[in-house]
């Protein structure tokens, strides 16, 4: 597999959990222009471990090998990693890491959209790496994808092992709000908010306003990307239960499932935790929260913030 030109635009889909990233992956993929890739743990790790603005070392490559071969969600993408691993295999001291993250984009695209013009990734890391994917890829874009607070942290406790509690559910939700906020208006012009519940009731609006920011062509085929994934080809091998809406037209029939999966509680919780935020989003509170919930949830906040500050300094000075 010989080394392509690197002069693609490239546009990287945030997340938070459950917030339909993956339905806007396949859709975004469906588009003849456009290439996303299913996440990987690899794509991560080049940029946060090496550096990126230097060519790299023979011990460096060595590491950048190890992270692409053992990466299970690379290895899950449906597609014939073959040549590519050949390719990674090959990889000497001088390479950069923006030349490997381009491979990984751009073995993707080969498989699944040859004639795409914008090649990607979507992986929910990515959103503290907004930086370093600016200078990595000067003037790339982003999609930021966001969902109601209760739907997200119902759907991420019922189906993500990691998460634990509805409260750590919903602190994560409000502190990938707040992230995104800082984002837009850092990255104003290359920076597209995504509603899921817009996405899923006015799929062809969102659609068309995508394709704008992104300066293509609206293409229906965005909306019968079910047509393109009817066995699961655009979404990672593992992953099928929890993404079977992608093998079907858009429907907003689940919308409002968290009122039948939350307790009056339940959803008290939610909105103490992640209100300051989902007001901003246009998401109401239903129902009236004590002072001393509210004091909890703000302490709450205080810890995770102060948490990920600390997380923050200890990886940028590791």
């Amino acid at each position: 597999m010989g080394s392509e030109p690197l002069s693609d635009r490239y546009l990287f889909v945030l997340h938070h959990p459950r917030s339909g990233s993956t339905l806007l992956q396949v859709m975004l993929t469906s588009h003849p222009s456009i290439s996303v890739a299913p996440e990987s743990r690899a794509f991560v790790k080049l940029i946060r471990h090496l550096p990126v603005t230097r060519p790299l070392e023979a011990s460096e490559v060595a590491r950048a090998q190890r992270f692409i071969t053992e990466d299970t969600k690379l290895n899950a993408w449906n597609i014939d990693l073959g040549d590519y691993f050949s390719r990674v295999a090959e990889y000497q001291p001088g390479i950069t890491v923006r030349e490997m993250l381009h491979d990984m984009l751009a073995v993707y695209r080969r498989a699944v959209s040859p004639g795409a013009t914008i090649i990607g990734i979507k992986r929910e890391p990515l959103i503290e790496l907004t930086d370093e994917l600016s200078t990595l890829f000067p003037g790339c874009q982003f999609i930021y994808t966001y969902r109601d607070p209760r739907a997200a942290s119902a759907s991420a406790l019922k189906h993500l092992e990691k998460v634990h509690s509805l409260e750590e559910a919903s602190l994560k939700w409000w502190w990938w709000m707040r992230r995104g906020s800082k984002h837009r208006r850092t990255y104003q012009g290359r920076w597209f908010d995504v509603c899921y519940e817009e996405l899923v009731t006015t799929p062809e609006k969102v659609a068309r306003a995508i394709c704008a920011y992104l300066g293509v062509d609206y293409s229906d085929t965005m909306l019968r990307h079910h047509e393109f994934n009817a066995n699961f080809e655009l979404v990672a091998s593992g992953y099928e239960d929890m993404h079977t809406h992608t093998m079907q037209p858009i429907s907003a029939t689940h919308i409002d499932k968290w009122r039948q999966e939350l307790s009056h509680e339940d959803i008290a919780t939610v909105e103490a935790i992640a209100g300051p935020q989902m007001r901003q989003r246009g998401y109401m509170p239903e129902g009236s929260i004590s002072f001393a919930k509210h004091l909890k949830a703000a302490w709450m906040r205080y810890k995770y913030r102060r948490s990920w500050q600390t997380r923050n300094f200890r990886t940028a000075n590791a």
